[in-house]
């Protein structure tokens, strides 16, 4: 069995070679001895040929990662790695985008093939166990097959040798350091954004970003029929490891517009939308602050709430209320809170850690101007602060519905709440990063 399986992965490294000559410059006019040799020049040399190296698009054999955005310089038998990522293993630690040297080579072995033969966290840390009881780790390959080049000679196509995940090589046009940066400029722009739908015409096909995945489940059809699609970033946008199928349409790259915000498919008007600024407050990933300072006695807010707040400060000697904030729970994320969304009360610890007591509300938007801020539960140490947030929480929640006014621009980071009950009710609040 062995025996015949390496007959027909020959086979097949012959074949798609043969293939590539429909593609590329016919270098192989040559004898059938004399090929793989020569490809091997070939390889080698075009490696070596950018100025600025290659972004490398990396997919670890477990694609519930993502993909991972790299950059490769080759120069004699060395190479210069970067990462999107950081990256701790074994006691060394590298921080996102600097470069980690290690040595390389090009071989003829059932095809032909880019190994990198020595030890580099950036790449190697992907192969290595994660524990005894996991000796292969993430599954993924440091051998890759060389595959194709594109007609222009700007891209060059693997597959990785003992697991098969692919791995693209695009040639740089600028500063490697800069590619990393862009990345993540793109990834803060596509995914720290609650961008919900992919529009295609008529259709508007729920969507999600998660660690590096497209989660989409087509318009008119229900959870069973959703997709996860792993993706790599660049710094225009993002390539799906396999093109997403929609009648009969098929998307592979999307590249985001910095003047309009939307994610488009290359070649189409098909978009995710920018979210409206009320879709980014309520899918937010940051909590929003109440602006106030209780020591200092500055507000935005009308007097009745804030003197709700202020006048339950002092908790105990030792714990005071700083802080109030709304938006997503962090204990929720971590499988520990209850609700997806609470009011925050902040309370210093002896004025060196703060201790947060959650509410859970729950958020709806009637439109994109009006919101309800809706009685959920008590959450993570409620109960043990209730006395200082019971008549603060539940007058904010009594005068909901409110109408919400943002800041300009197209991002939400500010906004006016007031109560359609009684309109001399009111706060501001803003977003915090931090959080």
């Amino acid at each position: 069995m062995k025996y015949t399986l390496k007959i027909t992965t020959i086979l097949l490294a012959v074949l798609s070679f043969a293939a590539c000559t429909n593609e590329e410059d016919d270098v192989f006019s040559e004898s059938a001895a004399n090929r793989l040799t020569l490809s091997m020049g070939e390889y080698s040399d075009l490696l070596k040929s950018s100025e600025n190296g290659w972004a490398m698009q990396f997919f670890p054999s477990e694609l519930e990662m993502g993909g991972i955005a790299m950059t490769a310089k080759f120069d004699g038998s060395e190479v210069e790695l970067r990462s999107e990522n950081s990256i701790s293993y074994n006691g060394q630690s590298v921080k996102t985008g600097t470069p980690v040297q290690s040595m390389y080579s090009v071989k003829s072995e059932q095809g032909v093939i880019l190994t990198f033969n020595t030890y580099n966290v950036l790449l190697h840390y992907y192969s290595q166990p994660k524990d005894p009881d996991d000796v292969d780790g993430y599954a993924s390959d440091y051998e890759f097959v060389f595959q194709r080049v594109s007609e222009n000679r700007d891209s060059i196509f693997f597959k990785g040798k003992k697991y098969g995940n692919e791995m693209t090589l695009v040639k740089l046009n600028g500063d490697a350091e800069k590619y990393i940066s862009n990345v993540h400029s793109v990834d803060t722009a596509v995914a720290m954004l609650p961008r919900t739908k992919f529009v295609v015409g008529e259709k508007k096909h729920h969507i999600s970003f998660n660690d590096h995945k497209l989660i989409l489940t087509p318009d008119g059809t229900t959870g069973d029929k959703t997709m996860t699609l792993p993706y790599v970033y660049n710094d225009k946008g993002f390539r799906l490891y396999e093109p997403l199928v929609l009648d009969g349409k098929a998307y592979s790259n999307f590249e985001y517009n910095t003047e309009n915000g939307n994610i488009y498919a290359v070649g189409t008007d098909d978009n995710i939308p920018y979210p409206t600024k009320m879709e980014q407050f309520l899918g937010a990933k940051h909590a929003w602050e109440f602006i106030m300072d209780l020591t200092t006695g500055s507000y935005e807010m009308n007097d009745e709430l804030y003197n709700l707040i202020a006048e339950k400060k002092d908790f105990s000697s030792y714990q005071i209320l700083k802080t109030l904030h709304i938006g997503p729970n962090s204990y929720y994320i971590s499988g520990v809170g209850k609700y997806a969304m609470t009011l925050q009360y902040g309370f210093s610890f002896f004025g060196f850690m703060m201790q947060y007591s959650h509410y859970g509300v729950l958020l709806s938007a009637d439109d994109d101007e009006t919101i309800n801020i809706s009685d959920g539960g008590p959450d993570n140490s409620y109960d043990f602060y209730k006395a200082s947030t019971d008549s603060s929480r539940e007058y904010i929640i009594n005068h909901s519905p409110y109408k919400v006014k943002f800041n300009d621009g197209l991002n939400a980071t500010s906004a006016t709440f007031v109560s359609t009950k009684d309109s001399n009710v009111w706060f501001n609040i803003k977003i915090d990063e931090s959080r």
